[in-house]
């Protein structure tokens, strides 16, 4: 009973309350100044829209009573009603665009039914209505009465693209069905899966109970589930190879801050470059988003990269063609002994220099060996007056520019495989000069000269015919770094009991080896590895490899000579007499190997050679060059 009379106690307070602010509230209106009719009018014509007829109509009628009430003139009310006037003037022009605006809009729906546009005809359906809806009576109802004929062409359109949508429906519904099924790459299937959606949606909306929208969404979900672990996978190598690719980044800003202040090693440099671009190409895919900055930050390094390896590059020019000059003046000595002496430990110091530029060390090589050329032929050209002499003859004439030219073309052939490919304009050019120039020389008659440089030619484009295409040289370049790498270590572990292996580094080229196409060298590579590191505590077997390699590169070479047809060097005749004995074991009337087979056969034992080990250097350098020779 307590609570009961607290709360209506309560109550009646409130009640109180609300009576006082009541009257409180009521007092104030009352003491507030009233606005005069003139006061209204001015303020509502100043606010009122051109598109509210009915008011601003109103508003008229109370002016014009208002302007018969006085007695004097006023310019304010004289000024209101001209701007209503002005408003309902606008009114009527604003109605006759809304009119005109539905009538084209009406030829607009019509022309989109008649193309089965259902789209775009509802969208514009929707605007007509609301324009519709603005348009003052009795000129809305006559509008209005219009619509039957274009409504019932609208629904019979909307009814056959319901139709048809379903048997499309029911057609992706079978597709995704197959997907579902289908044993395809995961990235192929998840692209098929967004395809068929895609045209899922293209057929416009449908209702959340349809019973096809409930069997496309369950059989897509059954579809995509085995994706959903290739795209997570894909997303976390994404963010491993983001992480690699950033270390390579730092990696190469590191090396070029390093060596600032430093004469750059340009063997190290070129290697350093092309292992970079070898790497970055072995870490994709990264995330899209991040593709931009940092595939910018990687060009900024390599540039960095490139103006090291320029100033090496000016520099190891300026070396050779310090000797080219040298060269130059031998030419020009008397002392002609001395000279030729001098020439070839010129020769030894631009070997010493090792390789730049490609481009570059063309041209330069091309003018230093034209210097030795003249040189030599100023020794060949005094010998053979020497014997002319003895013999009672007159001494021949030789042209040096033919000798230089012939030194060029052949040294055309010497050139490794990436070399050579690229060596066809320069061939062309020296074989178009050549022939000009003993046209000019020996006319139609025949001669030695012209007959070495027929040989070459011959040489030339036999190699040509059998020259490794892109594909393999990228691999046999790759063949020859992998195989460097392990060399050194090889020597490492053999000169120096205890060394360990990296074995971050050695698992990084495992990898590496998995991805190679040729299946031989990734055995190869793979086992050579493995053997090191068996025996990276036993230098001892490793030095007794050594020579069990070195008897087994001997076998690949001479091997490799008895496919082509080549002689082998006396020291390995034994060899080959014992493979041509096993060879007859095995019958006579063989097959001859093809061209095509005889390179392939070159190719694998060039590889073969450049991946195993260990293997004394001078010897794999030795057996390399007599394999290298067989090309040409």
């Amino acid at each position: 009973m307590t609570t009961t009379f607290d709360t209506n106690n309560n109550t009646e307070s409130t009640q109180t309350n609300e009576l006082d602010t009541k009257t409180t509230g009521e007092t104030e209106a009352e003491n507030r100044p009233k606005r005069s009719e003139r006061d209204k009018l001015l303020h509502a014509g100043n606010v009122t829209s051109h598109k509210d007829l009915p008011t601003l109509e109103a508003l008229r009628e109370r002016l014009q009573r208002l302007t018969e009430s006085q007695t004097s003139p006023d310019d304010e009310l004289k000024a209101l009603d001209e701007l209503l006037q002005t408003r309902i003037a606008e009114h009527h022009d604003w109605q006759k665009t809304l009119v005109a605006d539905f009538q084209q809009t009406q030829k607009s729906i019509a022309s989109l039914i008649e193309d089965g546009n259902i789209g775009a005809a509802q969208s514009q359906w929707k605007h007509m209505q609301a324009v519709l809806r603005r348009i003052n009576q009795p000129q809305q109802a006559a509008l209005e009465a219009e619509l039957p004929p274009l409504a019932a062409a609208f629904d019979k359109l909307v009814e056959e693209q319901r139709s048809h949508a379903t048997d499309a429906r029911k057609a992706l519904i079978e597709q995704m069905t197959e997907l579902k099924d289908a044993d395809l790459p995961l990235a192929q299937k998840a692209s098929r899966i967004r395809n068929v959606q895609e045209a899922w949606k293209a057929l416009g909306q449908i209702d959340e109970d349809d019973p096809q929208l409930q069997q496309f969404r369950d059989i897509s979900q059954q579809a995509f589930e085995p994706c959903k672990a290739f795209f997570k996978e894909r997303k976390e190598k994404q963010a491993s190879n983001l992480i690699a690719r950033n270390q390579l980044c730092e990696q190469l800003e590191a090396y070029v801050e390093s060596r600032r202040d430093q004469e750059a090693d340009l063997t190290e440099v070129n290697k350093l470059e092309r292992q970079a671009r070898e790497d970055w190409k072995k870490y994709a895919p990264v995330a899209q988003k991040k593709i931009k900055p940092l595939q910018q930050r990687f060009n900024e390094a390599l540039s960095a990269l490139r103006e090291h390896r320029k100033s090496a590059l000016n520099k190891h020019n300026a070396a050779k063609r310090e000797l080219i000059e040298k060269a130059q003046e031998l030419v020009k000595q008397d002392d002609l002994p001395g000279a030729i002496r001098e020439a070839k430990q010129l020769q030894q110091q631009w070997k010493d220099l090792g390789p730049g530029s490609f481009k570059d060390d063309k041209t330069l090589w091309a003018e230093f060996r034209a210097a030795c050329d003249a040189l030599f032929a100023r020794r060949d050209s005094s010998d053979a007056a020497k014997t002319g002499k003895k013999d009672g003859k007159a001494p021949g004439k030789k042209n040096p520019e033919i000798s230089r030219q012939l030194s060029q073309l052949e040294a055309l052939l010497s050139l490794d495989d990436a070399a050579f490919v690229d060596s066809h304009d320069e061939f062309q050019q020296l074989n178009k000069s050549l022939k000009a120039l003993l046209q000019a020389e020996f006319g139609s008659a025949r001669n030695p000269v012209k007959d070495k440089f027929r040989k070459l030619e011959q040489r030339y484009r036999a190699r040509q015919k059998t020259s490794p295409d892109k594909k393999t040289l990228q691999l046999q370049e790759f063949a020859s770094e992998q195989s460097a790498w392990l060399a050194e270590l090889e020597q490492a572990l053999i000169n120096q009991k205890g060394l360990k292996l990296d074995a971050d580094e050695v698992e990084a080229r495992k990898e590496q080896y998995q991805n190679i196409s040729d299946n031989h060298v990734t055995q190869l590579l793979q086992d050579r590895l493995a053997q090191l590191q068996a025996n990276e505590n036993s230098p001892e077997k490793l030095r007794g490899m050594q020579d069990d390699n070195a008897m087994a590169a001997r076998e690949i070479c001479v091997d490799a000579e008895i496919m082509l047809g080549t002689e082998t060097p006396a020291s390995d005749k034994s060899i080959r007499m014992q493979q041509q004995l096993k060879q007859l074991q095995k019958g006579l009337g063989q097959v001859l190997a093809t061209r095509a087979e005889r390179q392939a056969h070159l190719q694998k034992a060039m590889l073969t050679l450049e991946c195993m080990g260990p293997l004394d250097p001078a010897q794999r350098t030795t057996l390399r060059n007599r394999l290298q020779a067989l090309k040409s």
